[in-house]
């Protein structure tokens, strides 16, 4: 399994210099890789507390 760790998929030198300057506080050095870990189980916590809330997982 291939794991999914950038977002943006834009390469930061693409940009214009002005964008770059106005963003790099933005700019992370590690980016949570996907799916495992941490990251998947927020994920899905976020999910079904934000989104998919008439789901009820204990009755799963």
């Amino acid at each position: 399994m291939r794991e999914i760790g950038g977002i943006p998929a834009v390469s930061w030198d693409q940009f214009a210099v002005e964008f770059q300057q106005e963003y790099t506080n933005v700019i992370v050095d590690n980016i949570p890789s996907w799916p495992d870990g941490a990251y998947s189980a927020a994920l899905v916590e976020g999910w079904y507390e934000n989104v998919a809330t008439n789901i009820d997982l204990a009755s799963e």
